[in-house]
């Protein structure tokens, strides 16, 4: 499933092609740093993993939609695979240089699907996008993800409650609401100990 950019373009002119906007995916401005394209990732995954959605009785009545559930995948890919762009120096360079330097913001006529698209023009290094789709791997981002926030065996003299707090919350999340109530108390209890990391206490 193709949800970086199309391989059939958007454009009658074949020398254009649809890229994703992985800044807009993620709230984040072009020039943000990795720390914030980080905080960002984490925030939007936990909250569109299918399993937390499906877990919400908010959205009950669409679980066995089937439109509902390819939306619902579509979104966390593109979460992943924005991350997996923006947080690799040199797969963010090569972006950037189709970001900034091929592409033009969305035209009013772009189908409503490629909201957050922009529209570029081909050339050397679109079939390094290509490729970076392929290798994008939505659960492994995840995994590895929360399992470098967890891992308190390379504490940093800067960082040492962070790792601390994050496994806190995982142990208290899973007591209260399993499997999604450890990703959620991860996430807060790793904010809570940067909060005590940055006072230095």
């Amino acid at each position: 499933m193709n949800f970086f950019s199309s391989n059939k373009p958007k454009s009658a002119d074949d020398d254009f092609y649809t890229l994703i906007d992985y800044y807009a995916i993620l709230g984040v401005p072009p020039n943000a740093t990795p720390e914030q394209i980080r905080e960002a990732y984490i925030e939007l995954a936990v909250k569109n993993h299918p399993d937390n959605i499906y877990q919400d009785e908010a959205y009950s009545e669409h679980w066995d939609n089937p439109e509902h559930q390819l939306a619902i995948k579509k979104r966390f890919q593109q979460i992943n695979q924005a991350y997996f762009i923006l947080s690799d120096p040199e797969r963010r360079q090569i972006y950037d240089t189709q970001y900034n330097d091929y592409c033009t913001t969305a035209s009013d006529n772009f189908e409503k699907e490629q909201e957050h698209s922009r529209r570029c023009k081909r050339n050397a290094s679109t079939t390094n996008i290509y490729k970076y789709e392929r290798e994008a791997n939505p659960d492994k981002i995840f995994g590895n993800v929360f399992e470098e926030l967890f891992n308190p065996d390379i504490p940093k003299p800067h960082t040492f409650w962070k790792p601390l707090g994050g496994a806190a919350g995982i142990v208290l999340g899973f007591i209260c609401m399993n499997v999604t109530g450890a990703v959620a108390g991860a996430v807060v209890g790793a904010k809570l100990g940067q909060i005590r990391d940055n006072k230095g206490k």
